[in-house]
């Protein structure tokens, strides 16, 4: 099969790009990071568009006709020896990982308890690494499902950090091989083009922050398009499972569950919630201690107090909270926001009757954009749940800009201050927003990619 000239350059020149993103440029380096960004994001969105016949045919056959999608998995593999430098977090996982593997619930103590601990030194866990943390007085907020992905990166990688990154890359690796399987998959049970599917394979945000910065957002949403996939095959048992799964690995997708109830109906409903608690608690069982709550609660809950960072919503309410009390009322102010935006939710997710399912999905990306509108911190790693679900939709303009836009936000670590400007933060929202009314709002042009009769009914 041929492919167009314009095609090889964009995948050629795209191929460099992420080799230098991931080998060569260091998150403080913005100069040419952000210029390396909006390059990747050229090339995405021709390909995107592209109409040539060798990248689309009406054919089920995924992988024969669209040859196009194992270069996606080769752009996530050049990543694959690469240590992580446009986030951090990475110590965290690997710090908790190895609190397992020494037999220590990683919920029960911080690492700076951890460190002060008379054999912490003699079990690994050296000043060097804890230097590395950015949260070493809190407890782990990280649930049961990437605690065990984090043991086995750990254990596998026998204390070696090198090894670690290799080994959790891989699982994170395989995982977005899963999703880019079956993302066609259910895009043809709802008679949509599967072409469709490149807007999340060969989005750069996707490809840089999951498999190359090691974030299980990943793993999240292999099981959150199984979910969805069982669920539109009337599984709704198993769907169930994969998504108790994935609220396992990120507690994220707790956000869509009231958008299930229209869908399913109450009674069945309170049956799919009961399988998620119950796996939910069981998967959390051997990490089970009086203090477990308590602890795990009191992160969660200073992440939401106590961090800001690429807000948009937030940073205007706070500028008008300093302009009238002369102080930074983040603790009144993100409650606020959290509790508005728990009723937004509801809202959205529980308006109308039975649905079907491309409304059930236009109803998550309507809440996943609204939770993140009212958030207090949104790093570029959370707008791959946004970038997977605007693959069912038309009027997604906003999120692919939002999903390019977000990394101004790397400016924030051109230095040690890691001092944030919010007037250029604010002033990369705009256009989002400005998509976002236009194309949302006023034109209703969020609307399914097809309207004609979905191959599998529930």
């Amino acid at each position: 099969m041929k492919l167009n000239w314009r095609v090889y350059s964009m995948v050629f020149i795209s191929g460099l790009i992420y080799f230098f993103i991931g080998y060569y440029c260091d998150r403080s380096s913005w100069e040419f990071l952000i210029p390396s960004i909006g390059l990747l994001f050229l090339a995405y969105w021709n390909l995107v568009e592209y109409k040539s016949k060798p990248l689309f045919r009406p054919d089920h056959k995924l992988f024969n006709d669209y040859p196009i999608l194992w270069v996606a998995i080769a752009f996530r593999c050049l990543f694959l020896f690469s240590v992580p430098v446009l986030s951090d977090d990475y110590y965290r996982f690997i710090w908790d990982g190895w609190l397992s593997v020494n037999g220590i619930n990683p919920f029960l103590y911080t690492p700076s308890e951890v460190i002060a601990m008379p054999e912490s030194i003699a079990r690994g866990f050296t000043y060097d690494w804890f230097s590395e943390l950015n949260s070493p007085a809190y407890y782990s907020v990280y649930p049961s499902v990437s605690q065990y992905i984090y043991a086995i990166s750990a254990y596998v990688g026998g204390g070696n950090a090198i090894g670690s990154i290799l080994v959790l890359r891989c699982i994170i690796l395989i995982a977005e091989i899963g999703t880019i399987i079956l993302l066609p998959r259910l895009l043809y049970s709802l008679n949509i083009s599967r072409k469709a599917s490149f807007i999340y394979a060969f989005n750069p945000l996707v490809i840089i922050e999951l498999t190359g910065n090691l974030h299980l957002e990943g793993v999240l949403l292999f099981f959150l398009v199984l979910s969805i996939y069982l669920l539109q095959k009337g599984e709704w048992v198993f769907s169930a499972i994969a998504m108790a799964i994935a609220i396992s690995t990120k507690l994220i997708p707790l956000i869509f569950l009231p958008a299930i109830i229209p869908y399913i109906g109450w009674r069945r409903s309170l049956k799919y919630f009961s399988v998620i608690v119950l796996l939910f608690l069981f998967l959390f069982y051997p990490f089970y201690t009086s203090r477990l709550t308590s602890h795990f609660m009191s992160s969660v809950e200073l992440y939401f107090k106590n961090f800001e960072f690429n807000a948009s919503i937030y940073y205007i309410v706070r500028e008008l909270g300093y302009m009238i009390t002369g102080f930074n009322q983040i603790a009144i102010i993100a409650p606020v926001l959290g509790i508005t935006g728990f009723l937004l939710i509801l809202f959205i997710s529980l308006r109308g009757k039975t649905i079907a399912m491309k409304d059930f999905l236009k109803k998550l990306l309507l809440v996943a954009t609204s939770y993140y509108l009212l958030a207090t911190v949104v790093h570029p790693w959370y707008l791959s749940t946004l970038i997977l679900l605007a693959v069912f939709l038309h009027g997604n303009r906003y999120v692919i800009l939002w999903s390019c836009l977000v990394y101004i936000s790397y400016i924030t670590y051109r230095d040690q201050s890691y001092t944030e400007e919010i007037w250029l933060t604010l002033l990369a929202y705009l256009p989002v927003y400005y998509f976002l009314i236009k194309d949302v709002f006023l034109q209703k042009g969020l609307i399914p990619r097809s309207t004609k009769k979905e191959v599998a009914a529930r």
